[in-house]
């Protein structure tokens, strides 16, 4: 009850909980008895940001404990976390390994522009344009950027997709 912070619903069956407080009860109970492996199948979806953190502490505590942790996400930003990656495609790989080996992947060159391009590989994230460029050629005028997981896994598809469409 500690580690979840659900010690003042300890009066509540689990049915009277939150969704975030009854994922984190779920999570807790799956790694409590400290397995040497546990699969969570996506643990923080559909929970606020705050039971999201917690949800992360509890599934790291475990992790440096020693138990190996499986783990499916829709959320980029949670896969960046594992040791290893795999990423898939249409039930299909479409990349495997560590974050860094993931990172030399990427095909090309990606940039970002303000203004929307004309170039046709392109997606917005907040109010920055990023265009994947796969001859690696950027306008002078334009930053390079240094891609994160999203931004590979998306030239990634973008080059399978252009593959897909040769064949």
């Amino acid at each position: 009850m500690e580690a979840t912070a659900l010690g003042p619903a300890i009066d509540r069956l689990a049915m009277h909980l939150s969704g975030g407080m009854r994922q984190k009860l779920g999570v807790a109970m799956a790694l409590l008895p400290r397995p040497e492996l546990a699969v969570l199948d996506e643990p923080t979806t559909g929970v606020d940001p705050v039971s999201r953190i917690e949800l992360w502490r509890l599934i790291t505590r475990s992790v440096t404990s020693g138990t190996t942790i499986v783990l499916t996400t829709t959320y980029l930003d949670e896969a960046a976390r594992a040791g290893t990656i795999l990423a898939l495609e249409a039930r299909s790989p479409l990349a495997y390994g560590t974050l860094t080996e993931i990172g030399r992947l990427l095909p090309g060159a990606l940039w970002s522009t303000d203004t929307q391009p004309s170039e046709p590989h392109r997606w917005r994230r907040g109010g920055v344009w990023r265009v994947w460029s796969p001859d690696g050629h950027s306008p002078p005028h334009e930053s390079r950027l240094e891609p994160d997981l999203n931004d590979v896994l998306t030239a990634l598809s973008l080059a399978a997709n252009r593959e897909g469409m040769k064949s």
